[in-house]
C-alpha cells in the first residue's frame, strides 16, 4: 500500500517536470514538439513510477521474486492512475467554462464508450509499464534501466497511437 501511496505523492512532480517540458519544447515547430513531448511525458512518468521500486528491491525492502515485482508494479501504476485521475477536479472549479478547459477536458469526437476506454486505457497503461520495469528492478541497475526503456517505449506508443486516433 505505501507504495502506491508514494507514487500517489511524486503526481505533483511529475506534473511540474511535464509543464517543464512543455515549456522548454514550445520553442520547437509543432511537428518536432507535439512527438518530444510525448516522450517527455513517459519518461517522467515511467521514473516517477519506478524509481522508489527499484530502490526498495536494492535496499532489499521487497522480495525479488517475479510475483512481488508485478504486484508491486500493480499498485504502483493503480496509485499513479489514481493520483492522476485526481485531476479531474479542475471540473469542480468551472474549467469546463473557459474554452481551453472543455478542450482539455473533453476533446472533441470523444464519445461515451471511447470516454470509457482513454479512462481505463491508462490504468493498463500504467500498471502493465509500471510492472515491466519493476521486473528489470528486481534484479539490478542494469536490468531496471533495460526494463526502463522497455517500459517507455511501450508508453510511447501508446501515447501516439492515442494522439493519433483521438488527435
Amino acid at each position: 500500500r505505501s507504495v502506491g501511496v508514494l507514487t500517489a505523492l511524486f503526481v505533483p512532480f511529475v506534473f511540474v517536470f511535464e509543464l517543464l517540458g512543455v515549456a522548454v519544447l514550445f520553442i520547437l515547430p509543432v511537428s518536432l514538439s507535439i512527438p518530444a513531448i510525448l516522450v517527455v511525458v513517459a519518461v517522467v512518468e515511467e521514473i516517477a513510477k519506478s524509481i522508489h521500486l527499484y530502490a526498495g528491491f536494492e535496499s532489499d525492502r521487497f522480495d525479488r521474486s517475479a510475483r512481488t515485482a508485478l504486484r508491486l508494479g500493480t499498485v504502483s501504476g493503480l496509485g499513479f492512475f489514481i493520483a492522476e485521475k485526481f485531476t479531474v477536479v479542475a471540473q469542480a472549479v468551472g474549467l469546463p467554462g473557459l474554452e481551453l478547459g472543455r478542450a482539455a477536458l473533453r476533446p472533441a469526437g470523444v464519445t461515451p464508450s471511447t470516454g470509457l476506454l482513454l479512462l481505463l486505457g491508462p490504468l493498463v497503461l500504467h500498471t502493465v509499464t509500471t510492472g515491466i520495469s519493476a521486473l528489470g528492478a528486481r534484479r539490478n541497475l542494469r536490468q531496471y534501466l533495460v526494463a526502463l526503456l522497455v517500459a517507455v517505449g511501450v508508453h510511447v506508443a501508446y501515447n501516439f497511437g492515442v494522439v493519433q486516433l483521438y488527435g
